[in-house]
């Protein structure tokens, strides 16, 4: 017979008793050793068990395109089903000059931009870091990036663009002269 914990033979001990060269005392009592090796055991267990669940997670998350001009880059990633892009763009740069069917969302985790939006008349936010916008479905809309800027947008539904020629053209003349 073995040690049920180490594997180590049986040997007679002192007394008649039995018991195991690891130190473990046959049914009563294991070695410190022993109990280590089921600590260490335990240990592997858990970091298989968190291994598996990170891979779960980075399964549930997909870099679905990446895009890097002049301007900065885009990362169109998809999650447990929502789509989003993270964008980051440098400062003096412009983005979109198009509008959506849907909602569209954008929070700026640093830096710092101005949106133009044109509705029955044109208005002007200035978002920093932490700062959100809406954009109305339907309303056109152009970035301009004062300041290198990480930003996150989603939209309230399937994405499509279509370009508003004015802002359009402003961004790409920005795009030439960068």
């Amino acid at each position: 017979m073995n040690c049920p914990y180490c594997g180590m033979p049986e040997v007679k001990l002192p007394l008649g008793k039995k018991g195991f060269e690891c130190g473990s005392v046959y049914r009563r009592e294991r070695s410190p050793a022993c109990r280590r090796i089921q600590e260490l055991e335990l240990e592997v267990r858990h970091a298989q068990a968190q291994w598996a669940k990170a891979e779960k997670r980075s399964e549930r998350v997909q870099l679905l395109d990446y895009y890097e001009d002049s301007r900065g880059w885009i990362r169109k990633i998809e999650s447990e089903g929502l789509k989003f892009n993270l964008l980051y763009s440098v400062a003096g740069s412009c983005r979109s000059g198009d509008f959506h069917p849907c909602t569209q969302c954008d929070a700026v985790i640093s830096g710092k931009a101005e949106v133009v939006i044109r509705g029955d008349d044109e208005s002007r936010v200035i978002l920093a870091a932490s700062d959100s916008i809406s954009i109305p479905a339907g309303q056109p809309h152009i970035f301009h990036f004062l300041r290198d800027t990480l930003m996150i947008e989603w939209w309230d539904g399937e994405f499509s663009a279509e370009y508003y020629k004015p802002y359009r053209d402003i961004v790409e003349k920005s795009l030439q002269n960068s």
